[in-house]
C-alpha cells in the first residue's frame, strides 16, 4: 500500500525530472517500511535490481554473485521458496542489462551526479567537491576530534553545506571517531524504544 501511494508523488517528481529528490522519495519509503517491522530481507531485495544495475557497469563477477545472493535471500524470506528464488536471481540478471538502457534515459547533468556520487575525485573542484572535503573533514577528526567549534573544514566553511546533507562531516571532524560512533549509537538505541511507543509499528 505504501508503495502504490510514494509512487504517485515519485513518478510526478521523477517526470520532471528531479532525480535527486525521487531518490530521496525511494529512501524515505523504505524507511517507513523498516519502521513498520517489515522483514529486512524484503527491504533488501526491493532495490536489489537497481544495485545490480550499478554492479553489471564496475564488475561483471560482482553482479553475478550479487544475482545469486539474492536468490538464496529469496529462498529463506520469501514464499514459494523455489519460484520467488528462481524470478528474484532473474530479475537480477535481467537488471544488469536493463541498466544500461534506463542509464541512457538520463540526463547529462542526472548521470555527473550518480557518477560523482561514486568518485568525487573526477571533477574536485565542482559537483564532486562537497563529498570530498566532507571526506577530508571526517579523517581530520581521527579518533578524539578536533574539539568543538575547533574543525577547520567545518568552521572556515570549506564545506558550505554542513547544515543540511553533510552535517555528519562536522561532527566527525570536531567529535572524531569517537563522537561519530556515539551518534550513530543513539540513533541506533533511540529506534527500537521509539517502536516500542508505536502501536501501530508493531508487526
Amino acid at each position: 500500500m505504501l508503495i502504490a501511494i510514494a509512487a504517485v508523488p515519485w513518478s510526478l517528481v521523477f517526470l520532471q525530472p528531479d532525480l535527486g529528490t525521487s531518490l530521496v522519495f525511494g529512501a524515505i519509503s523504505l524507511g517507513m517500511l523498516y519502521w513498520a517491522n517489515v522483514n529486512p530481507g524484503w527491504l533488501v531485495l526491493m532495490i536489489s535490481p537497481m544495485l545490480a544495475a550499478i554492479m553489471f557497469h564496475f564488475s561483471i563477477p560482482l553482479w553475478l554473485v550479487w544475482s545469486v545472493g539474492m536468490g538464496l535471500i529469496a529462498w529463506f524470506t520469501l514464499p514459494w521458496r523455489l519460484f520467488s528464488t528462481v524470478t528474484t536471481t532473474a530479475t537480477n540478471l535481467v537488471s544488469g542489462k536493463l541498466g544500461e538502457v534506463f542509464w541512457g534515459l538520463l540526463k547529462d547533468y542526472q548521470k555527473d551526479r550518480l557518477i560523482l556520487f561514486l568518485d568525487p575525485d573526477k571533477d574536485p573542484l565542482g559537483g564532486g567537491y562537497h563529498l570530498i572535503q566532507s571526506r577530508i573533514a571526517i579523517g581530520a577528526g581521527q579518533l578524539r576530534g578536533r574539539g568543538l567549534h575547533q574543525g577547520t573544514q567545518t568552521q572556515l566553511n570549506f564545506i558550505p553545506e554542513q547544515h543540511t546533507d553533510f552535517i555528519f562531516s562536522a561532527v566527525g571532524e570536531e567529535w572524531g571517531f569517537v563522537g561519530a560512533i556515539a551518534v550513530v549509537a543513539a540513533l541506533l538505541v533511540h529506534l527500537p524504544a521509539a517502536r516500542a511507543h508505536c502501536p501501530k509499528c508493531e508487526g
